[in-house]
């Protein structure tokens, strides 16, 4: 696997133009998306932390979630991206925060969903959700594309969002 060096330079030079931060819960790519971030020298300046939230447990206890709204929502939608992205952010005081949840396969998951789908979410000045599909089963190629999906997906909504603060 490689890590996405260009999209991640990117995203850091808006983020510190801006003075503004990130955090990061990932699932299903366990840990790219906070490597790729984390590869770029002078990350300290923009990046807060993130979590693998790989298991329910851990998603409920890590953010402080209550068990029963995390069992209340629907698997891999994106209402529930979203929880977590705010839940990440407000844990870390981040001005955005990332959340990816998805399959990567090789087979579905234990809710039916088949490899190959990953749903992002986007908390901060705007919130924004998407799914993206690969249609493979292929493990660590889908890792690969989700983390370049999420990656490409925070890069569109800074670039539309309107700055925090102005220089």
């Amino acid at each position: 696997m490689t890590i996405s060096i260009q999209a991640a330079n990117h995203i850091a030079e808006l983020l510190i133009k801006r003075q503004e931060t990130i955090t990061i819960a990932e699932s299903s790519i366990g840990g790219l998306l906070s490597a790729s971030l984390l590869a770029v020298p002078g990350a300290s300046k923009f990046y807060l932390g993130g979590s693998i939230l790989y298991t329910l447990e851990a998603r409920s206890r890590l953010l402080n979630i209550p068990q029963e709204k995390i069992n209340s929502q629907k698997p891999l939608s994106e209402s529930y991206a979203t929880l977590l992205a705010d839940g990440m952010r407000h844990l870390l005081g981040s001005t955005w925060a990332i959340c990816e949840i998805g399959a990567t396969g090789p087979g579905k998951t234990p809710y039916g969903h088949a490899a190959g789908i990953c749903v992002f979410a986007i908390s901060g000045p705007e919130v924004r959700t998407k799914v993206f599909k690969t249609q493979s089963s292929d493990r660590g190629k889908n890792m690969q594309l989700f983390n370049d999906e999420a990656l490409s997906f925070f890069t569109e909504v800074l670039e539309e969002a309107k700055p925090k603060f102005s220089k």
